[in-house]
């Protein structure tokens, strides 16, 4: 008598194998977007912190958005802010096209305008219920005053 598995053995096995990956797969690629979300929320909260905190030091706008925040997901980091309207998205990856989630102006006298962004995927979609980004863009028209002169060093 020969030792092995039967071939209803075999298909038992690779059926339940099925089952369990069309239980699991779903499940990490929503985690995945958890953590995408919870990213850009913070993100975007660091870098309003870190523009508040450098209009308040300096009195004014940098000539880069670099200048101001480590935040690399904006599309365009080398806009200058001291040109008042001067816009840039803050971005989220799908696949290889990005995705403008939030948007923020800056404006003279120190103030920033939070406003949604274009993007219409899953990530931007959710980040855009987050009950703290949401009272952001609707508190006030969306505009974040950190007003005062700053104090400049020479």
């Amino acid at each position: 008598m020969r030792r092995g598995f039967t071939m209803i053995e075999l298909i038992f096995v690779i059926v339940i194998l099925g089952i369990l990956a069309a239980v699991a797969i779903p499940r990490l690629t929503a985690t995945r977007d958890d953590a995408q979300i919870a990213k850009g929320l913070t993100e975007v909260q660091m870098a309003i912190s870190d523009f508040g905190a450098y209009y308040t030091s300096q009195g004014e706008w940098a000539t880069t958005v670099s200048a101001m925040t480590n935040v690399a997901n904006f599309d365009n980091v080398a806009a200058n802010p001291t040109v008042a309207g001067t816009a840039i998205n803050y971005e989220t990856s799908v696949g290889s096209a990005k995705d403008p989630c939030v948007k923020i102006t800056f404006n003279n006298a120190g103030v920033l305008t939070v406003a949604a962004g274009a993007g219409t995927g899953t990530v931007c979609t959710e980040m855009l219920k987050d009950k703290t980004l949401n009272s952001t863009i609707h508190a006030n028209g969306g505009n974040i005053s950190f007003g005062g002169t700053g104090i400049k060093r020479d």
